[in-house]
């Protein structure tokens, strides 16, 4: 897997696919919060459950609460009902610094690795951004047989971890734009950023995004209050 994250000019707002191998299944998308922020997320294993898209992992983890390169954890899982323990190794932890992206990946007993890029984008004090990150997330299953392999396929493994992968990173965008929208904004420009990440004119943000003190297109000028946030 190459390390350098894939930064498109112009980030779409929903989880977008990206091609970085055969075998490889990964998403990206923009989070309204700085690298530092979410690399503190993900670093933690005990927190995992509260990103999970796929409804897999479960609460209970054993392990650092600040993952390292090296590091062994666990975390208890439930798949088509039957419960069990995952054990997991960090590959590489590289926290975020500066325009340098962060990066987490651990892998599987059986060769299977997950990995998170969290790259760096630019503000704009404009439009009320304090930090915004491109993140993508894959899972990687290249390190497995050819036979192995095609029975991920014929099981579905890939498009049902693709489809946790995408809840997963919807969840994360969701997460922090609910906390930093989950007050009321002064506006006098007839747009506001709502929690989805959107840009949309106040009286198209609808509950329980958005609520304004009127209704009706802004025009120039005008002010109101809007409140943003799930």
């Amino acid at each position: 897997m190459t390390s350098a994250p894939h930064t498109p000019p112009n980030p779409p707002s929903a989880p977008g696919q990206v091609y970085l191998g055969d075998h490889i299944v990964a998403f990206s998308a923009e989070v309204a919060a700085s690298p530092d922020e979410i690399f503190a997320l993900i670093a933690d294993p005990h927190r995992h459950h509260e990103i999970d898209g796929s409804g897999t992992v479960q609460r209970r983890a054993t392990g650092p609460h600040q993952l390292k390169a090296g590091d062994r954890f666990s975390v208890d899982m439930r798949v088509f009902g039957i419960r069990y323990r995952l054990p997991l190794r960090v590959r590489t932890a590289q926290p975020p610094e500066g325009d340098r992206p962060g990066v987490l990946e651990w892998a599987q007993p059986t060769g299977h690795r997950w990995r998170w890029e969290l790259a760096p984008l630019p503000e704009d004090p404009a439009r009320g951004e304090k930090g915004r990150t491109w993140v993508t997330e894959s899972y990687d299953a290249r390190a497995q047989l050819r036979p192995v392999r095609a029975a991920l396929s014929l099981s579905k493994v890939y498009s049902r971890n693709a489809r946790g992968i995408q809840a997963s990173l919807s969840r994360l965008q969701k997460r922090f734009a609910s906390d930093r929208c989950g007050q009321f904004r002064h506006v006098s420009r007839p747009s506001v950023r709502c929690g989805d990440g959107l840009i949309l004119a106040p009286h198209q943000c609808p509950p329980p995004r958005g609520r304004g003190s009127r209704t009706g297109a802004m025009t120039s000028g005008e002010e109101m209050h809007v409140r943003c946030g799930y």
